[in-house]
């Protein structure tokens, strides 16, 4: 739901991209030729000054951008400046829990949210209806993506590139035995501490995994 793009491939992309999955959210990053149809739906688009020009001619040329660095940007380029990196996360952050309709709240005394499907997210852990789920920090970063965006299919292919380190693999069979592995353990563990599989695959066009939990009534 996040994309980290530069005009080139980069130490400086790597890095916010580094500094968004710490934060405990999804994050992918692209550079040229930006091949990036198994990307979407994407929320935010992060980027920088010297970039920004490169990136507005790539196929998400609609999502909105924050930029880092001070100067101009064409305003039709739906994109928003910040002087430093503190002041986009910032940003980032409170687009982030309006976008989950998260409500902030803090877990065993570490500050985290809670969404409204039941599950809580902090730093330590994923919640479901309170408890634990015990999961390892990739099995959290693989159902950190799909909690992101639970109206979505997320496909094998998704799932690498919000979740897994970059480079990512050329060849999706490389990854979606792993990937189908690790969402079997999950569903393990949440049986096991919560009493409730929590997700399954949906075949079909556009195929990929979804939460199995139904949004309480009256939630959008």
């Amino acid at each position: 739901m996040l994309l980290v793009m530069d005009k080139a491939e980069s130490r400086r992309a790597l890095e916010l991209r580094s500094r968004i999955l710490e934060m405990g959210f999804p994050c992918a990053v692209s550079f040229p030729p930006y091949a990036v149809d198994h990307l979407r739906p994407v929320l935010c688009i992060l980027t920088f000054l010297d970039a920004i020009d490169t990136v507005r001619r790539s196929a998400l040329e609609d999502v909105p951008a924050l930029v880092l660095g001070e100067g101009f940007v064409n305003s039709l380029f739906h994109a928003r400046t910040f002087a430093t990196e503190e002041a986009m996360l910032t940003e980032l952050e409170n687009r982030i829990y309006a976008h989950l309709h998260a409500e902030r709240g803090t877990f065993f005394g570490i500050p985290g949210y809670i969404l409204p499907t039941g599950f809580a997210v902090n730093e330590l852990q994923v919640y479901y209806r309170m408890f634990s789920l015990g999961l390892t920090e990739r099995e959290k970063r693989i159902l950190k993506v799909i909690l992101a965006d639970p109206g979505e299919k997320h496909s094998y292919r998704r799932i690498e590139a919000y979740a897994f380190p970059y480079p990512y693999h050329e060849n999706t069979y490389d990854v979606s035995g792993t990937i189908a592995a690790q969402i079997s353990t999950i569903n393990r563990k949440a049986a096991e501490n919560a009493g409730k599989r929590i997700l399954q695959y949906s075949s079909g066009e556009n195929s990929g995994y979804i939460i199995n939990i139904r949004k309480p009534a009256g939630r959008k």
